[in-house]
């Protein structure tokens, strides 16, 4: 590594507590980061939204680069595993580190390169054709800063193509496909597809009221009764305070999200749900605005709301919401707390997004909330619900979608019908999951291959 008083020269020297979340998947990238001391843990979400970790990075090597390099979002959650230090080096600066630190520009080249051929080669063991990396990109050699540079952004827009069309479907030429339908978005004539009608069934209030005195309520299941279950581990140990920017009222909110570096993952079922040892409520945790109570999930909130339509909002639809204020850091947190926050979220997805997916994740963390506590009938309610948003969003994005994602989405519609008691439609998207994914026979296609055979 080069000398730390050149790299001190370079950038700046930053502190991590363990557990510390450095950046999140999907956040805006201005800074890479290389270790000085300690180890930081590598997450990416998984289908259902609870990140994995999938690598360590220790002293000496770093991360960031891809989002310095082409401007694009995080690809992983970062998180601090030990009491760490990194060097902050800014993208202002980041050519300057290339200049002046050529051993660590070689190993940042050399590292994207293996990278580009390793994905590539997956796209191969896929069945789908993928070009040899040009000779100029077999040898990394340093000559200068301003050719690392190209020689590394030319790397990286190799490494998101590889990874897009790993998750095409087998025989589209799904980057032209990307291509097409960007074009068309711009077009004068493109008009964006409305809503279907199933989001017009969630229960909302009139745009006319200015406040919801008893929305909470309304928002509710007909026949609810309360749990009254709490929580009453010390949980403060598996949460951290992270700052949002609200995406609805732009309020700065300080929210707990929970710590899944502490989590110890025991397995993952096959409608998607993440099992981990000492599991407790708190993995169901919502961000809740202070000062507007608008509720998402953790992963999505403080991502800016393209789809909003402001203007036909009158007053603060999710203001003065009565006795609901979301997580705290305080030891107890109630069953129906979190429940009436699944509600206030879908209330909130109605008026901000289009998406399926969103309300399906909703739905379905209500459908096992429900059935953990043996409230049956509210459990069906919900995977019915669930089960819907899942099917449209197949139907509207199963070509765009990789083949695992393709196999687990029909795995879940198959464990949703089941608990519906529809064990036919069970059987038929099991064996549709089989039929995608024939040519993998990795480990999940033998779980679903055993699940269709105890069906049958």
């Amino acid at each position: 590594m080069a000398d730390i008083s050149l790299l001190l020269s370079i950038g700046s020297v930053s502190q991590f507590t363990k557990n510390q979340i450095v950046f999140m998947q999907n956040d805006i990238g201005k800074n890479m980061y290389i270790v000085l001391k300690g180890e930081f843990g590598v997450y990416i979400d998984s289908f259902s939204d609870f990140p994995i970790r999938v690598a360590g990075i220790k002293q000496g090597s770093f991360f960031g680069e891809m989002s310095v390099i082409d401007n694009s979002p995080r690809s992983a959650t970062i998180i601090s595993e030990d009491e760490s230090t990194a060097l902050v080096v800014e993208r202002e600066k980041f050519v300057l580190l290339l200049e002046k630190a050529p051993d660590i520009a070689a190993s940042m080249m050399e590292t994207l390169r293996n990278r580009a051929e390793s994905t590539a080669k997956a796209v191969r063991e896929a069945g789908k054709e993928a070009a040899e990396l040009p000779p100029l990109f077999k040898k990394v050699q340093y000559r200068d800063a301003k050719s690392s540079m190209a020689f590394m952004t030319a790397l990286a827009k190799r490494v998101r193509e590889m990874n897009t069309l790993l998750c095409a479907p087998k025989g589209s030429d799904y980057l032209s496909e990307l291509l097409a339908e960007a074009l068309e978005e711009n077009s004068p004539k493109h008009s964006k597809s409305t809503a279907p009608e199933i989001l017009a069934e969630l229960p909302a209030q009139s745009v006319s009221d200015k406040v919801l005195p008893s929305a909470l309520l309304q928002l509710l299941p007909e026949g609810y009764i309360p749990f009254n279950i709490n929580d009453e581990n010390d949980n403060r140990f598996k949460l951290n305070i992270r700052k949002f920017i609200c995406p609805f009222c732009a309020a700065e909110v300080s929210a707990p999200v929970p710590v899944f570096s502490s989590l110890s993952l025991k397995s993952v079922e096959m409608d998607g749900r993440a099992i981990y040892n000492h599991f407790d409520i708190l993995r169901y945790t919502n961000i809740v605005c202070s000062n507007c109570n608008y509720t998402d999930a953790y992963q999505e909130f403080g991502k800016p709301v393209f789809e909003i339509q402001k203007d036909s909002i009158i007053g603060n639809q999710f203001k003065n919401v009565e006795n609901f204020i979301g997580f705290s850091m305080e030891n107890s947190h109630s069953l129906d707390e979190t429940i009436k926050s699944y509600y206030l979220n879908l209330a909130c997805l109605k008026r901000t997004t289009n998406d399926p997916m969103r309300f399906a994740k909703a739905w379905i963390r209500l459908y096992w909330l429900y059935g953990d506590h043996g409230s049956t009938e509210f459990a069906k309610q919900s995977a019915v619900k669930a089960g819907e948003f899942y099917g449209m969003y197949l139907a509207q994005s199963g070509d765009n979608i990789s083949v695992k994602d393709k196999m687990q989405l029909n795995a879940i519609l198959g464990e949703l019908a089941f608990t519906l008691d529809d064990k036919e439609k069970s059987v038929q998207y099991y064996k549709e999951s089989l039929a995608i994914g024939r040519d993998r026979n990795d480990e999940f296609f033998k779980l679903c291959l055993r699940r269709y055979s105890n069906l049958k």
